[in-house]
């Protein structure tokens, strides 16, 4: 018997990091990582909206002291967009 195939839905939540410092997104992201989620990383604003964007994102953890877009105004766009991360 012929038919479509749903997709399979995802199992690993994906949490968007937007921060501008190495270290950090190394800790957070190996910490996320151990604890079964799966980190995607953004070092500036103008890149994390795009990824929030284009991707299937479950959480964002947002510095706010960013070099091109403050994180407040990241989280008005993500807001304006219809986002339905949690918000805080």
């Amino acid at each position: 018997m012929g038919g479509t195939t749903l997709p399979e839905k995802r199992k690993v939540p994906r949490v968007l990091v937007i921060e501008d410092e190495p270290t950090i997104v190394e800790f957070l992201s190996t910490g996320l990582a151990y604890e079964g989620y799966e980190p995607v990383v953004a070092f500036n604003g103008e890149q994390g909206l795009r990824l929030a964007r284009e991707g299937m994102i479950d959480l964002v953890i947002l510095d706010i002291m960013l070099p091109d877009i403050d994180g407040f105004e990241i989280c008005k766009r993500l807001r304006s967009w219809g986002s339905k991360v949690p918000k805080p």
